[in-house]
């Protein structure tokens, strides 16, 4: 029996997503991963920072984001915030149509 996928998915993205990895290869202990981790996280800041010295402000903004919570069949928009719970409220804002 296949484990059902649930219709919305809600994952960190950007400089959290980095911290999340880098804070998981810390507890695990262990030195490639920590390397990985430091290297993903220094990669994302230098991003944001080119970014912001072209003026590419949309970019350095969704950066932020947080959390990003996607309906798999109904929608293109998806609710952001920086926790779960403000990500999942603000996909249902959108999906009831009140943008």
């Amino acid at each position: 029996m296949h484990a059902r996928r649930p219709l919305i998915d809600i994952y960190p993205v950007g400089v959290l997503a980095c911290l999340l990895g880098l804070g998981r290869a810390l507890r695990a202990r262990h030195r490639d991963a920590i390397y990985a981790a430091y290297s993903n996280c220094r990669r994302e800041v230098r991003y944001v920072v080119r970014s912001v010295r072209a003026r590419n402000w949309r970019v350095a903004k969704n950066s932020f984001n947080g959390y990003l919570a996607e309906h798999r069949f109904r929608g293109t928009r998806c609710g952001h915030g920086w926790t779960r719970r403000r990500a999942l409220r603000d996909l249902r804002r959108h999906l009831a149509g009140r943008d």
